[in-house]
């Protein structure tokens, strides 16, 4: 690895830091804006070496959660889907992809998700996931109904 890509190395490893204590500390904001930094200094480096290759990924993910603990699901999916580019099996990803589907109502793109989360053997993950999901009309159809007898009873 070369002097400079070395370099970059080193100030992004500090920033990704500093956005993890941030996001330790809840301050969501701030750890995200430590990761979108890191991002933008590891542009810089076109070697494509595979240390920054997994940086990117990692700091990609954690912006991903950073904006879905604020509330901002479709900042979050613009991450997920970029760090699905990189690797489309990674597992903390394509959760954290479908934890912002399901904040936003989409099920079929939860179901998805989750199914992708199986193939590659994280039952539990897709199994939690689901459990995010949004009802169908079909469940609430069922869940009125047995309201009906219940009252009824």
């Amino acid at each position: 690895m070369e002097a400079r890509t070395r370099e970059i190395l080193q100030n992004v490893l500090e920033m990704k830091d500093i956005g993890n204590s941030f996001y330790k500390d809840k301050l969501y904001a701030d750890a995200e804006a430590a990761y979108s930094g890191a991002l933008h200094c590891l542009d810089e480096d076109k070697t494509g070496h595979p240390e920054i290759r997994a940086l990117t990924l990692t700091l990609l993910s954690n912006r991903a959660q950073s904006s879905i603990c604020q509330g901002y699901y479709e900042e979050a999916l613009i991450s997920c889907d970029e760090a699905l580019t990189m690797d489309p099996k990674h597992p903390k990803v394509l959760y954290r992809r479908g934890v912002a589907h399901a904040k936003l109502g989409h099920r079929e793109e939860v179901e998805g998700c989750a199914e992708m989360l199986r193939t590659i053997g994280c039952q539990k993950e897709a199994e939690e996931l689901l459990s995010l999901a949004p009802a169908t009309m079909d469940d609430l159809e069922y869940f009125l109904y047995r309201m009906f007898l219940y009252r009824m009873s």
